[in-house]
């Protein structure tokens, strides 16, 4: 048995790290503009070297989810940490867009081990009927830490240099790998679990977990699911709505904000009646088709009223808060021996589906850079994503998520 204390101590770590790598993907966003010139890159050229960093989040993923499998995660997640913080200093160590983006990836190899190591240790540690609304607390911490990011970063550009951002967050990850190393390994106790598998046994289970289509479908609606929240965040969204609005910089950081705390409210409300009820696929669909509503409203209902559109980015991160089902039917695919590896599967879907949709936002954009129109045929990419993750999620089984998952 594991005590108590132990067990939410090295939750509370490991969500830290989640929380610390949701600020390592959103932050650079607030300063899009002044990015560009740092750089001397056009919004292409900014866009591909943001995306960059879904590139080896996705790959990573499965060497992260192995090594979580294999080895203490402890010490996993301090390297991991570790690496973030190198590749931070890199990217903004040189204003040669080349290392930049060397940077950036390097941030995203370190950051593929932060929410799949936060699902190990809930499913290793918790009973299976909390699952739901563990996750749910986790991924709310997340996205309140994106928040906090949004807004705090853009009032310390405004009264200093934006290079102040970077190096505090490299000083945070440095407090972060030491908690994780020096403090957390004296609490570690590994849970029980059956005897390690041999490399070429893990490889066949990886194998056969990745030919049902239940895994790949599940993936797949989670990115589209999540999609609409990456780029309005992460894709200057600060600046198309003080643009469409004729809201100060200060207002449009505010509304991104009340996108995460909509994820914020919303996902431990839906963790929990997922638990209750065991009706994930209904959930999703419904929050989808209204997340597409409020989508449309966002994008092409120009009201200029700043409640207006604070209510609507709230309710659009509320809705979208279901994505965290994925994981509640992901929880019935992969068996215990390999969930690491099954999770890191999933993430890296979801984040590559992620960044194709951040890339071809970012390719509109530049298309049609001198017309009036242009934000509005970038972001009709997120009612279409919201649409294609609604049909999708039909070809889960109807009625019993199950029926399509490893049995």
């Amino acid at each position: 048995m594991h005590s108590r204390k132990a067990v939410w101590f090295i939750m509370g770590t490991a969500i830290a790290f989640y929380c610390y790598e949701f600020f390592l993907r959103i932050f650079p966003s607030t300063e899009f503009r002044s990015l560009m010139s740092y750089f001397h890159i056009n919004t292409l050229g900014l866009t591909a070297i943001l995306a960059s960093y879904y590139l080896t989040y996705s790959i990573f993923q499965i060497p992260a989810g192995i090594l979580l499998d294999r080895y203490p995660t402890h010490w996993v997640l301090s390297i991991a940490v570790i690496i973030c913080v190198v590749g931070s200093l890199i990217f903004i160590g040189s204003t040669r867009p080349e290392l930049a983006e060397l940077g950036r990836m390097i941030v995203g190899a370190g950051s593929a081990f932060s929410f799949i190591g936060v699902l190990k240790i809930i499913r290793d540690y918790l009973p299976a009927k909390y699952f739901g609304r563990m996750v749910g607390i986790a991924i709310a911490l997340g996205t309140l830490a994106a928040c906090y990011a949004e807004t705090v970063t853009l009032k310390l550009a405004v009264q200093g240099s934006f290079l102040n951002i970077f190096y505090i967050g490299m000083l945070v990850g440095l407090v972060l790998a030491f908690i994780l190393w020096g403090v957390l390994k004296f609490s570690y106790q590994a849970p029980l679990t059956e005897d390690r598998a041999s490399w070429t046994a893990t490889w066949l289970d990886i194998r056969n977990l990745l030919r049902h289509r239940g895994l790949w479908i599940n993936a797949l609606v989670g990115g589209l699911f999540y999609a609409p929240t990456s780029i309005i965040a992460a894709l200057s969204g600060t600046y198309f709505l003080s643009t469409q609005y004729a809201l100060s910089l200060s207002q449009s950081a505010f509304c991104i904000s009340l996108l995460f705390i909509g994820w914020v409210v919303g996902s431990p409300i839906t963790g929990y009646f997922s638990d209750k009820y065991e009706n994930e696929l209904s959930i999703m669909r419904v929050s989808a088709m209204l997340a597409f509503i409020v989508s449309i409203l966002i994008i092409y209902v120009n009201f200029l009223n700043a409640l207006y559109i604070a209510s609507m980015m709230f309710l659009l991160g509320f809705f979208s808060s279901s994505q965290i089902l994925v994981w509640k039917i992901f929880n019935k695919i992969a068996p215990n021996k390999i969930e690491g590896a099954g999770a890191a599967m999933t993430n890296m879907l979801i984040m590559l589906t992620v960044g194709a949709c951040q890339l071809s936002v970012g390719y509109i954009m530049n298309r049609f850079i001198s017309h009036p129109q242009a934000y509005h045929f970038a972001l009709s990419i997120i009612p279409l994503c919201l649409l294609v993750s609604i049909f999708l999620s039909y070809y889960l089984h109807k009625n019993k998520p199950m029926a399509c998952l490893v049995q």
